[in-house]
């Protein structure tokens, strides 16, 4: 009964036009029970051709082709490439090789042969699930170990576009050959709103970002020619956006989701009908202005004003940016004005990932990642987001993000087909404050310190959002050294699901063994009870240093209450980073504070309260006072980099003997222990946040 007034509470809550599709999504769920698996049938080529307002199959073909797509599809990437990337196109060929012998690598399964593909099946298992009606099946079963994800991203067909690649660089048909051959495969096995792969909107959404561009890059090739599969083709694409638009994912609080679904609509409305003037009898209009009326309504819902994504989790700001960006493209080519508004808010995505990339280049692990892109053209690192910036900076004019941006790899190229505008010298990054989501970054040089004091996410609901209140990450003179631990599976495992998001996996202090936001239940797996207001008490920046000081009411549900309290300080010049845990109340809880280290880093004693790091061949001191009060021991924990992978790490901890009692002020700096007269410089730096 509960759950059933939650329900109700949540589509009141919604605004009218929204519970219109909520209740067309109800009525079209009852209804495509009896009709969905006729449409195929119905829908032969001369009714398609009707609906499409074409007079031939040759005529829709000219109409898509002569609109083109936004990303690069002729051969002028090859001129690119060469100029700028001369290595990478071996890199994309040696892949599409790989790729064309059956050879895929996804989620973490490692190399696997996909052989005679079964698109429902879990390779990491041999777990499937049954060709029945869409809704009628369990995608989270969470007392078998399969993961759903595993087909999902199976049938994205992401892991085919090397194969693209490689024919856009070569013109081999045997790629475009390769490519047919898997889509037939694809269309043969996935019968309309049957089978896992439509049990989620965003799935059919996803592969409409790259079945749409595949159409453009393989329009001249020999095997693409076959008017049988073409129709083929373009009919399960339409009712790929015919599912998506009776099934829209909305409720009162959206995410990612829905970006994704209504940004859809937009490419593939705009994709049959070339421009607005052209498809304004046509129900493809209806799609692509509805998908792109959604955008901006959800734009200042979901994207905070300082530009972050509210999902608090850097790799769903990625992939919400990236969803964000294809749509307006497809939609400024299709005739469609795109608001300043729109792209002062993708501007400010773009000034967020250049100022969360750390000095490597990759971004730091906060909230959840699942390895989602939209179009992953690039064969830099996954935890590479630079090239968004890029992408944004030279579609609205922003030189400050392009100047470095042969640094973000070959992926710029394939997304502006050109090279982007890099004559503005800019300074480096400095210290940032994001004051409105609550990522505080401390940076300068090599050092780099992120800092998370924002609400959990998705409204306060958790979502992607983890508990690391008050967490951070550090690198020091170039090297990483404190880490969160990522997020290593979803529903496949859903007790190491909750321990990547709990307190105790991030560098933020544990009271009473409790969360900082209780979990709902453990099979609760996205919610959280919102129980933490954080609270930024002081930040500064200048020429030497970077302070902050945080706080947070996850523990004012305790008896007594308490409040921990970090203050942080980063000295520019020394490379040096100290931090003080402080209670707001002299109380018994019992007290935990972690350290996560990166992989790689090695830590050995030297004396009591001082221990030596190494790390890429470099020597950091990390030291702490308060001896009498803590007790520490190192052990290993893991670290998920990327979704379905763990490295295992040392990971220090340190338990109060005196409870919430006392403080803990921790010292790391490169080299060799401070000076008695630097480390009371650094301790007056800590203190002064007060």
């Amino acid at each position: 009964m509960m759950r059933f007034l939650r329900l109700v509470n949540k589509f009141l809550a919604m605004p009218y036009w929204a519970k219109l599709l909520r209740l067309k999504s109800m009525f079209y769920v009852f209804w495509g029970r009896y009709t969905y698996h006729l449409q195929e049938q119905y829908i032969t080529e001369s009714r398609f051709l009707n609906l499409l307002d074409a007079k031939n199959l040759e005529v829709l073909h000219h109409r898509i082709i002569s609109f083109g797509h936004p990303c690069a599809t002729s051969s002028k990437i090859q001129t690119l490439l060469k100029k700028h990337f001369p290595d990478e196109q071996g890199k994309i060929i040696l892949e599409a090789d790989k790729v064309m012998q059956g050879e895929v690598s996804l989620l973490g399964s490692g190399d696997i042969q996909l052989g005679d593909i079964h698109w429902s099946l879990d390779y990491k298992t041999g777990i499937s699930w049954p060709d029945n009606y869409f809704i009628d099946i369990s995608t989270h079963d969470l007392d078998r170990p399969s993961d759903v994800k595993f087909p999902w991203e199976l049938s994205r067909l992401q892991w085919l576009i090397p194969v693209a690649q490689a024919w856009v660089l070569t013109k081999e048909d045997r790629y475009a050959s390769y490519a047919k051959k898997i889509l037939e495969s694809w269309i043969d096995n996935n019968r309309f709103a049957y089978g896992v792969n439509w049990t989620c909107t965003m799935e059919p959404a996803m592969r409409v970002f790259v079945w749409t561009w595949f159409y453009h890059v393989f329009a001249d090739a020999v095997s693409w020619q076959d008017k049988e599969f073409r129709f083929s083709f373009l009919r399960c694409l339409y009712l790929h956006l015919k599912f998506i638009s009776h099934h829209i994912e909305i409720t009162d609080i959206n995410g990612n989701h829905l970006i994704a679904d209504v940004s859809a609509l937009v490419i593939g409305g705009i994709f049959f009908s070339g421009n607005f003037s052209n498809s304004n009898k046509l129900e493809l209009d209806t799609w692509s202005r509805l998908g792109w009326k959604i955008l901006n309504h959800e734009l200042p819902l979901q994207i905070y004003k300082d530009g972050v994504d509210f999902e608090a989790s850097t790799a769903y700001h990625r992939l919400v940016c990236e969803l964000y960006v294809i749509a307006a493209l497809y939609y400024q080519q299709g005739g469609g004005l795109v608001s300043e508004v729109y792209q002062q808010t993708m501007l400010k995505m773009a000034d967020y990932i250049a100022a969360y990339t750390k000095p490597d280049g990759r971004a730091p692990l906060v909230g959840d990642a699942d390895d989602a892109r939209v179009l992953p053209l690039g064969s830099q690192h996954i935890n590479d987001h630079r090239y968004l910036a890029v992408v944004i900076g030279s579609i609205w004019s922003k030189s400050e993000l392009t100047a470095n941006w042969q640094q973000s790899g070959s992926e710029c190229l394939w997304w502006l087909s050109d090279s982007p505008e890099s004559s503005v010298e800019i300074s480096p990054i400095g210290s940032t404050a994001f004051t409105i989501s609550g990522n505080y970054i401390m940076r300068s040089g090599s050092d780099y310190v992120f800092i998370d004091c924002g609400p959990i996410g998705l409204a306060n609901r958790g979502g992607h959002g983890h508990n690391d209140l008050l967490s951070f990450e550090a690198t020091l003179n170039g090297v990483n050294l404190i880490t969160d631990s990522g997020s290593y599976v979803y529903t496949a495992d859903y007790k190491q699901r909750n321990k990547f998001r709990s307190t105790s996996s991030h560098n933020t202090p544990l009271i009473a063994g409790e969360e900082i936001n209780r979990f709902i239940s453990p099979r609760n797996l996205w919610f959280l009870h919102g129980d933490a207001q954080p609270n930024v008490l002081y930040w500064h920046d200048n020429e030497t240093n970077t302070c902050f000081r945080g706080s947070h009411t996850g523990y004012q549900r305790l008896i007594p209450p308490v409040s921990p309290i970090r203050s942080m300080a980063l000295d520019k010049i020394q490379h040096t980073l100290v931090w003080k845990d402080t209670f707001s109340a002299s109380v018994g809880h019992s007290v935990t504070i972690p350290l996560q280290l990166v992989p790689g880093v090695t830590v050995s004693q030297t004396q009591a309260g001082v221990l030596l790091l190494e790390a890429e061949g470099k020597q950091f001191v990390l030291e702490w006072l308060e001896l009498a009060n803590w007790e520490y021991c190192i052990v290993n924990d893991f670290v998920a980099t990327s979704y379905g992978q763990k490295t295992e790490a040392p990971k220090i901890l340190w338990e109060s003997k005196q409870a919430c009692k006392t403080s803990l002020t921790i010292l790391l700096s490169p080299d060799e222990r401070l000076v008695e007269s630097k480390r009371k410089q650094l301790l007056n730096l800590v203190e002064s946040t007060n």
